[in-house]
């Protein structure tokens, strides 16, 4: 998966750190991940920090990327 290679740790300093354009495309990817990631995969996204990054996503003033941030969450949540 993602986490393997490293995608996730950069997707969440794209999300930190870039530009409002970059972080739109970078929470559509690590959403993604979240769907079809197991239990253990979902914990090290929150221990990297995905969940704050999906969190923060919350404050931008976009519809499209609400619901895509709350999907990642949700997914997460689901977990346990």
């Amino acid at each position: 998966m993602c986490l393997d290679i490293g995608l996730i740790d950069k997707l969440i300093t794209v999300l930190i750190h870039d530009d409002i354009d970059v972080k739109k495309e970078a929470i559509w990817a690590l959403s993604n991940a979240t769907q079809h990631a197991l239990g253990h995969q979902l914990e090290q996204i929150v221990q990297k920090q995905g969940l704050t990054a999906l969190s923060a996503m919350l404050s931008l003033n976009d519809p499209k990327v609400l619901v895509v941030a709350m999907e990642g969450i949700e997914n997460i949540l689901k977990s346990g």
